[in-house]
């Protein structure tokens, strides 16, 4: 970080960035999820589903309310 200021304080050209390394293992954060939910209610006998509709909240209906100051 040094070097980077002391070459704009001299207005020259900034040191050569680092070869970047390896980019780590990426993982699908749903995918996992998901697995694990199964893996969970398995050993219950429960349904593996993980999109269950009984959790998800009815549309609301009416009018939107309006903040009161």
């Amino acid at each position: 970080m040094e070097q980077i200021i002391e070459a704009k304080r001299e207005e020259k050209p900034g040191p050569d960035a680092p070869e970047p390394e390896k980019p780590g293992r990426v993982l699908d954060l749903m995918a996992a999820l998901e697995e694990s939910v199964s893996a969970a209610k398995a050993p219950r006998g429960e349904d593996s589903d993980v999109h269950d509709s009984r959790w998800r909240k009815a549309p609301r209906t009416g009018p939107a309310r309006s903040a009161v100051l």
